[in-house]
């Protein structure tokens, strides 16, 4: 009995399915290689130096209504990135404004690992 298209005998199904699974294993190893660098960049290379001053800006915005914290950068996403802290219920100290870099230091200590 002749097959239809391509598939003319199971050889070729068999093919066809080593060459899917080869592809899927090739993948797999390349999507856990891609999430092994971004959890050791992550690890690694972040938050900067002055990821905090933004941080602590935002959290200012949403519990004060203030943007004189940090005057440098955009108001929107400052205030992007601290609604999910100000809504977890942050501790802060805005005792040293307009000083940015020591606020943000105290919003670090008040918050400890949770900053991270």
């Amino acid at each position: 009995m002749a097959g239809i298209g391509c598939f003319t005998n199971r050889h070729s199904l068999v093919g066809i399915a080593r060459v899917f699974s080869r592809e899927s294993v090739v993948l797999t190893v390349l999507l856990a290689v891609h999430a092994g660098l971004l959890a050791f960049s992550a690890a690694r290379q972040s938050p900067t130096v002055d990821e905090p001053v933004h941080l602590a800006a935002g959290v200012r915005v949403w519990l004060d209504g203030r943007f004189d914290l940090d005057r440098g950068n955009p108001t929107l996403i400052k205030a992007a990135a601290g609604l999910p802290v100000a809504l977890a219920g942050s501790g802060t100290d805005w005792s040293r404004v307009p000083h940015s870099f020591e606020v943000a230091d105290d919003f670090l200590d008040a918050n400890g690992p949770r900053s991270f």
